[in-house]
């Protein structure tokens, strides 16, 4: 059954605790807040002389390239964040007396809302696929985003029994990490999301488990072959607790979503698609319970189910094949 919910007004003021340091300013000191940050860098082909004895013209040329954001903490309902980076480059080959092109680089595209946090981020990397082993210059690249929300809510119940909450927060994060290695290359393509939630407030928590929220997933495959794929121990969690009559109960919640994406070396890429998820949920079976909140936000009642991962994976393949090649 759905809750019902009024406005609250903004003079009441709990400090937010978040687990991950920030740069708080002062719009953020507010009850509630949303941020977002963002890097992408990359690197491609190497200027070492692979022929000390007549390096003239034969070393390669190395790219680079570098961006990063930060928004800020700030009191309002929504941020966006895109960025993005490419680098191309070549390695000399003294063997075939050639030089192979290289590229990598990498794109984020994010929102930041209170109660969802969006992140859809990918890295690719190529060498060319050497097949000695003598200087085979360098392609990778990693995007990283960081995306944060904090709010108070106050929960009050009109019936004189009480009424039971449910808070409760999803992760649907789509991972893919493919690529191909020639025989003599160490590297790795490697996806990973994490979103957390804190909760901390006048609830007696001792009678409850830790209340902090923790769903992260984890997929890479490295250049040995090994395949390394954290499933979720649930993409779900929750917490139920019981508010009295006419008691109010005030949570401040902070939450983060974590993404990173690797690519180290031969020809693949890593695609973390978390850009339909992060989702928190505030629910109650009894129309005597009641809530409010300080940014005025109307929280979802219920977690969808976790999409098809492979249909998830689609937005950021297509970010991930901007590359150019030589």
């Amino acid at each position: 059954m759905k809750i019902a919910h009024t406005r609250a007004k903004r003079g009441f003021v709990l400090a937010v605790f978040v687990t991950t340091p920030l740069f708080i300013t002062a719009a953020a000191r507010a009850s509630y807040y949303v941020s977002d940050s963002g890097s992408s860098t990359a690197a491609a082909g190497s200027t070492y002389p692979n022929d000390p004895g007549n390096s003239a013209g034969r070393d390669g040329v190395a790219g680079s390239d570098s961006h990063s954001f930060f928004s800020g903490s700030v009191a309002q309902p929504i941020v966006t964040g895109t960025i993005s980076s490419s680098t191309d480059g070549t390695a000399y080959q003294p063997i075939h007396q050639t030089y192979l092109a290289q590229d990598a680089g990498g794109n984020l595209e994010d929102t930041a809302t209170v109660g969802a946090l969006h992140s859809t981020i990918s890295a690719y990397s190529n060498t060319g696929l050497p097949m000695e082993n003598v200087n085979n210059g360098n392609a990778s690249a990693h995007t990283s985003d960081y995306l944060t929300w904090g709010d108070t809510v106050h929960f009050v119940s009109a019936n004189p029994a009480g009424s039971y909450y449910t808070v409760a927060l999803g992760l649907d994060a789509a991972i893919d990490a493919t690529g191909t290695f020639s025989p003599y290359e160490t590297g790795s393509f490697v996806g990973k999301a994490q979103a957390t939630v804190t909760i901390s407030g006048n609830l007696d928590f001792s009678q409850y488990y830790q209340p902090i929220f923790n769903i992260q997933a984890l997929q890479g495959i490295q250049s040995d072959g090994t395949i390394v794929n954290t499933s979720y121990i649930s993409p779900q969690t929750s917490l139920t607790f019981f508010v009295p009559y006419q008691e109010f109960i005030n949570l401040t919640f902070a939450a983060t979503l974590q993404t990173d994406a690797y690519a180290t070396l031969g020809d693949g890429q890593a695609l973390v698609n978390a850009g339909n998820t992060a989702l928190f949920a505030i629910s109650s079976p009894d129309p005597l319970a009641s809530y409010t909140s300080d940014s005025g936000t109307v929280y979802a009642t219920s977690l969808p189910e976790p999409a098809a991962l492979g249909l998830l994976a689609a937005p950021a393949l297509a970010l991930a094949h901007r590359r150019n090649r030589k």
